[in-house]
């Protein structure tokens, strides 16, 4: 009786903080509304927040400056390498990218070349239809002038209120850092005093299981796409590839969704292998380093930094980004791996108080 009084107690209390944390993201997400426009810079602020938090407080402690001012010289020595670091490296890639740009007609008009006989025979076979063929080289043929005019790049990058909220975004992130990393303890506490202290003990127990899991995804991400980033590059300008420092980095932040930056860096090496004339040998070495890239990232990388710990199987993932990404953008591409890594924590933590509910107790 005690035992059965004890469960039903546990299985009260988890409903009461299910009922907290939710009335909590229900009061988020109206938030995010009001802030659309600056919700973007929030969200990054707080991923770069979360991840940086452990080693500021290791500085905090060791620093004889209060936390305020020891966030502050570490947020202002950190935006000025970045900033020094952008300077150096963006125009090269914006040209880089531009070159790739400008060279995805020509590769375009090389493949059609390639597949009007063949689609003639096909055709010809009457296995797909002769109108679907033509329709797909008509579509085919279109591409070059929907790419080749670069100069569409640039009035994207011109439209006042597309940059204006773009650059806002970028600028608030320091001082939104700035907030959430010296204030930390402070919000930790507001957080802490909405929920009833007879909550504190089964909170703490959620908090530190989905937190683990969450630090351990949202920095292993960035840390895989920034390794397998300088791989890509490392690769492709060793064998030669045009453009390949801008075909790397591109590649390699595509790591964010599992397989993707396969399929990124060698449509765009196809591309620029193309373009250039240079041969099969140089196309078969591109593949080689994708390869062994992937193998180092299966073997070392992922394994290394990320482990088994999201519990996240690969198809999840791109199903996750995909959802997330067609609903919400970037922010959804941001958001979905750490969303669904919490929720799946989360739903194994509930099991033991969802089968002591009412429901599960009386289902024989």
């Amino acid at each position: 009786m005690p035992d059965k009084e004890h469960r039903s107690h546990d299985w009260e209390a988890f409903k009461q903080l299910v009922e907290i944390v939710g009335l909590m993201l229900v009061g988020v997400i109206l938030l995010s509304f009001l802030y659309r426009p600056v919700l973007l810079g929030i969200v990054t602020s707080l991923i770069i927040a979360y991840i940086a938090n452990p080693f500021v407080n290791s500085v905090c402690a060791r620093s004889p400056l209060s936390r305020k001012k020891t966030v502050a010289f570490l947020i202002v020595i950190t935006v000025a390498l970045l900033s020094a670091l952008a300077i150096l490296t963006l125009p090269f890639i914006y040209e880089e990218t531009l070159h790739i740009l400008r060279a995805v007609p020509d590769a375009i008009s090389y493949l059609e070349t390639l597949l009007k006989p063949f689609a003639s025979r096909l055709a010809a076979t009457q296995i797909i239809p002769e109108e679907a063929v033509q329709a797909g080289l008509r579509r085919l043929t279109a591409l070059p002038e929907i790419v080749s005019d670069t100069g569409a790049v640039h009035e994207l990058m011109t439209r006042t209120p597309v940059v204006v909220e773009l650059v806002f975004n970028i600028a608030m992130v320091p001082a939104f850092c700035y907030i959430f990393l010296a204030e930390a303890d402070r919000i930790y506490s507001l957080i802490k005093k909405c929920i009833p202290t007879e909550l504190h003990p089964l909170g703490v127990t959620f908090i530190t299981s989905v937190n683990s899991v969450l630090r351990s995804v949202v920095k292993g991400q960035f840390i895989v796409a920034f390794c397998l980033s300088l791989l890509y590059m490392i690769g492709f300008t060793i064998i030669g590839v045009p453009s390949g420092i801008a075909i790397g980095a591109l590649a390699g932040v595509c790591r964010i969704v599992p397989y993707l930056d396969i399929f990124v860096g060698l449509i765009l090496c196809t591309v620029v292998i193309l373009t250039q004339g240079l041969g099969l040998a140089i196309f078969i070495a591109a593949i080689v380093v994708i390869f062994v890239v992937q193998a180092l990232d299966g073997a070392i990388v992922t394994p290394r930094i990320i482990g088994d710990r999201a519990g996240l199987h690969p198809v999840a993932v791109i199903t996750s980004v995909y959802a997330f990404g067609s609903q919400f953008g970037l922010l959804g591409v941001l958001l979905a791996v750490p969303v669904v890594a919490a929720t799946v924590v989360i739903l194994k933590l509930s099991w033991p108080f969802l089968s002591q509910s009412y429901f599960f107790r009386n289902i024989d």
